[in-house]
């Protein structure tokens, strides 16, 4: 297998992985107001919890929280202002809910044309949902048009800046399938800027480091993406980051 093939594997194996992780979430918190949020809880005190929605850590006080899994809530606390708001942008509509899930059960079955169409019935429902911004832009990745899926990632971040950084990560990668390796590092510091523990943008600037024979920050941003991710408990993301770290000179 030629190493050109293979770094393409790996791009898209790093993707999916991130992908699949927001199809993870181990609870579900239903606000007061009826909203429901879907996360894992990293933290929790006698007044709030802490969610990890898709790698940022975002606070809920105890006393705007109906219920967790199905749990009520019995417990009260001082009331403060949540940021709830940029959870939700996570999370589609219900209405748009049921065409972003079956175009990712498409996205698993590589119909990636099946997947597009049911990924913008969603958008036409909510314009704001991420589950179908990163599946669409997935889609076109793993069809070869890394033009496109930039186009929908860049469309994201105007739509959802609060996940900008998330989105910046992902066209690095797509700049690194594209041999825009300059360009791929500018806009994985960009994502590290908004966003210093994420990841992956760590492990997209090791490989576009790699790319332009610079071994050493290569080396150093890809152990720095292997460290968070096994912190967090992103075995797989580490483990395709370790992969990479074991081709490089």
């Amino acid at each position: 297998m030629e190493k050109k093939t293979l770094v393409s594997m790996i791009m898209i194996a790093l993707f999916m992985a991130l992908y699949c992780s927001i199809l993870s979430y181990a609870e579900t918190i239903v606000l007061k107001s009826g909203e429901t949020i879907e996360g894992e809880i990293i933290e929790r005190t006698d007044e709030f919890i802490k969610v990890d929605i898709y790698g940022i850590p975002i606070t809920y006080y105890l006393d705007e929280i109906e219920s967790i899994d199905g749990e009520k809530m019995g417990l009260s606390s001082k009331k403060e202002q949540l940021s709830g708001e940029a959870a939700l942008e996570l999370v589609c509509s219900e209405e748009a809910k049921p065409y972003a899930l079956q175009a990712s059960r498409y996205m698993q079955e590589d119909h990636f044309d099946k997947a597009i169409e049911s990924f913008r019935e969603a958008l036409k429902l909510d314009s704001k949902c991420m589950l179908a911004y990163m599946g669409l832009g997935g889609c076109y990745t793993s069809l070869g048009k890394h033009d496109k899926a930039i186009e929908i990632f860049k469309e994201a971040i105007k739509m959802i800046p609060t996940y900008a950084s998330k989105f910046h990560s992902l066209i690095a990668m797509e700049y690194i399938n594209l041999g825009k390796y300059e360009e791929a590092i500018k806009t994985c510091k960009i994502s590290l800027e908004q966003s210093p523990d994420f990841e992956e943008a760590y492990i997209n600037l090791g490989i576009a480091y790699a790319k332009i024979g610079d071994y050493e920050r290569a080396k150093e941003n890809l152990k720095k993406g292997i460290d968070i991710s096994i912190k967090k408990g992103y075995s797989e993301t580490a483990q395709i980051a370790e992969g990479f770290l074991e081709m490089i000179p």
